[in-house]
């Protein structure tokens, strides 16, 4: 067998899940074997364009019988109800011969009301739900928590902190699960994890956002501050309303800021400088020029006391941070 074979028939048994895998490599000779765990393996950057693929040509693969006297279709679904169960292979087949695009889920899911959608997952397990979530908007995602139940909201955004990628076989089995949330790009790795909890905790009211973090450091401290620690990061401070940066200005000290502002990105930079007189900005690029070098130990340290301020004029509601898509208004 080719290495490109090897590939798809390890895609192939992984999307399986571990059970029906078992059930198909026990059939294999020893040489086999070792091949196809080998080919498993080394399997890297599998994406849902890739896996499409694979159960296409799976299923062109298994038409070419027709010589054999079988009719396509019904072999196909008796093959496919035996490895997967009669309603999971319903599924597969319809998205297998109708070229079904596997974004389309992902889209209902996306444009669906909150609370239409949180009703629509409140009864999967804790981690289907977190790996649902991940696939969205912070923003989205925020919004279908505050809907569920709060023992689900809570074990969910512990599960999604913890969440280190996410293997082809969990994807197929929530793709089969819930058939209507489906993978929209093609990155597969890098979701989840303590940075999308926090992001997405973000866009909870304080009372929701602050129960959720009781709850998860009464079973993770560690992973508690974590979280709080990501929640709101200084180059966040770029998503803060134009209109509220004058607040945030006037409570945090110049030499604080110059210091602050040390290797920034010129977007975070000038999101202070647009919000400043012209006397000022004028004075801060001026100081900004004439800093010298700086130990990145005092940048974080000076970094870290103005985004006191500002999560406390977050957490008072004195301010507030852009929604994704929104846009400033002017008159």
């Amino acid at each position: 067998m080719s290495v490109e074979g090897l590939k798809k028939s390890a895609v192939l048994i992984l999307a399986l899940g571990e059970e029906k895998a078992a059930e198909v490599l026990k059939n294999l000779t020893a040489d086999e074997l070792q091949r196809i765990s080998r080919a498993i393996s080394e399997l890297k950057g599998v994406n849902d364009a890739y896996l499409r693929k694979v159960l296409r040509d799976f299923s062109v693969d298994v038409k070419s019988q027709s010589a054999l006297g079988v009719n396509n279709d019904e072999f196909l679904k008796d093959i496919l109800e035996k490895t997967l169960g009669e309603e999971d292979a319903g599924l597969v087949l319809g998205r297998i011969l109708n070229k079904q695009d596997y974004s389309s889920g992902l889209d209902v899911l996306k444009n669906m009301p909150p609370k239409q959608a949180a009703q629509l997952i409140v009864n999967e397990h804790p981690q289907i739900i977190s790996t649902i979530l991940v696939f969205l908007t912070r923003q989205k995602a925020g919004e279908i928590l505050t809907e569920l139940p709060v023992e689900v909201r809570n074990e969910v955004i512990s599960r999604i902190a913890t969440l280190d990628g996410i293997p082809p076989e969990a994807l197929t089995e929530v793709n089969i699960s819930l058939s209507k949330l489906l993978l929209k790009d093609d990155s597969q790795r890098g979701l989840g994890g303590v940075r999308p909890a926090a992001e997405i905790l973000n866009f909870l009211g304080t009372e929701v956002s602050d129960n959720v973090m009781q709850y998860v450091a009464g079973i993770d401290e560690e992973l508690s501050q974590q979280i709080k620690d990501e929640m709101f990061i200084f180059d966040d401070i770029i998503k803060i309303r134009d209109r509220d940066m004058e607040i945030v200005l006037q409570q945090i000290s110049s030499e604080g800021l110059v210091t602050a502002l040390k290797g920034v990105s010129d977007a975070l930079r000038d999101k202070f400088l647009n919000n400043m007189s012209r006397r000022a900005g004028d004075l801060l690029r001026e100081d900004l020029e004439a800093k010298g070098p700086v130990k990145l130990s005092e940048v974080e340290k000076q970094q870290r006391e103005i985004l006191a301020v500002v999560t406390g004029l977050l957490g008072a509601g004195t301010i507030s941070v852009m929604s994704e898509g929104d846009e400033e208004e002017f008159i």
